[in-house]
């Protein structure tokens, strides 16, 4: 059995034990981030933090793990791992470009977590991803998303934290309806993510954040203007980048599952 399959097998309340750990930890792990990211600047609040809040934390995942089934502690750390290559993708390596194309490989690792661990878990890595987006709009790290968030701070939290969370799910229920099919679920959830994360993305800037776009726009159709200017070769490379990385993700799969099983 895979873990996600023992945690599974148990009975209904141990099951929700199991896989809340899980959850917990991606959600503190995301708001540290995001205070980290707001603190940014200011020692004395940050060492505050540190002292009183994240080693406290550190310390209870450690007392966690020792006290929670080993498949679940594999599985908390598992996340962990991956919801930190989401943050280091989506910021550090954020700049890496074909030509003058950014290229996004962040959704790789909430791919990967959403085939080994479910729809939910996709689900908890997309919302890091999310998360990690906002704040950088927040901050005025991306001047576009700051320019949204100005606009309408609820709608942005919607579209920008919805279609990253919405990516992951959709990814991870794609590679459970064809879980029979290794291959073929991978490739699946791999190419569903960025057609969700743009499509969503798409969504909100015909409907909530139109008059921006129009603006934008300058008397050019909003629709043919979204799809060219903003979407277009980006989503297209994403894709074909996703679709590449598509048979790697199925051998990293294949490996955690043996190594996991094991």
């Amino acid at each position: 059995k895979t873990i996600y399959q023992e945690i599974q097998a148990h009975t209904p309340r141990r099951r929700l034990t199991g896989l809340l750990p899980p959850t917990i930890a991606l959600a503190c792990g995301g708001a540290f981030l995001g205070a980290f990211q707001l603190l940014k600047g200011n020692k004395a609040l940050m060492n505050w933090l540190i002292l009183h809040v994240t080693t406290p934390y550190k310390h209870g995942i450690s007392w966690l793990c020792g006290k929670a089934p080993f498949a679940v502690a594999e599985v908390i750390w598992a996340l962990a791992i991956l919801a930190a290559l989401v943050v280091v993708l989506q910021t550090v390596a954020s700049g890496i470009r074909i030509g003058p194309v950014p290229i996004s490989l962040t959704l790789v690792p909430i791919v990967v977590g959403a085939i080994l661990f479910g729809p939910g878990a996709g689900a908890g890595l997309g919302f890091v991803f999310g998360l990690v987006c906002l704040i950088a709009g927040v901050t005025g790290a991306d001047q576009f998303t700051y320019l949204l968030w100005t606009a309408s701070p609820f709608w942005l939290i919607v579209v920008c934290v919805g279609k990253a969370v919405l990516c992951g799910l959709c990814a991870g229920l794609a590679a459970k309806a064809l879980e029979k099919k290794q291959t073929l679920s991978c490739i699946a959830a791999a190419l569903v993510a960025p057609v969700v994360n743009t499509g969503v993305f798409a969504v909100g800037m015909l409907t909530v954040f139109r008059p921006i776009l129009a603006q934008y726009a300058g008397g050019t159709d909003v629709v043919t203007y979204l799809f060219v200017a903003f979407i277009g070769v980006n989503f297209l490379v994403e894709f074909a980048v996703n679709a590449v990385l598509s048979a790697a993700i199925a051998r990293i799969v294949q490996v955690v599952r043996k190594q996991l099983e094991k």
